[in-house]
């Protein structure tokens, strides 16, 4: 059974001849968390980590350290990463029309 919410979007994606192959296809819509302070040191990055693998265990959750020259959530989570933040600013830097995908 249905609930209200996606009956309604099934019946607004027949009304906009957007249901393909008789599957609805909906998208659930995000939440995000902001973790935020202007100083350093207080404990943004154990915070935000800890969060992000609380909600990684539960739900499909995306990670984004924005502290382009002092990010240290990679070092939290002893990732290693391929691709930061800084790269992506490069690349747009050298040629804004880019595609990061």
């Amino acid at each position: 059974m249905m609930s209200n919410a996606a009956n309604a979007s099934v019946s607004g994606a027949r009304a906009r001849g957007t249901l393909g192959g008789g599957l609805a296809r909906t998208r659930a819509r995000g939440r995000g968390v902001a973790v935020v302070s202007p100083k350093g040191g207080n404990g943004k990055t154990t915070v935000s980590s800890s969060l992000a693998v609380a909600l990684g265990r539960r739900h499909q959750t995306v990670l984004v350290d924005l502290d382009v020259h002092f990010g240290d959530v990679e070092y939290a989570l002893r990732f290693h990463p391929i691709h930061r933040l800084d790269d992506a600013v490069r690349r747009l830097q050298e040629n804004s029309k880019v595609d990061l995908s």
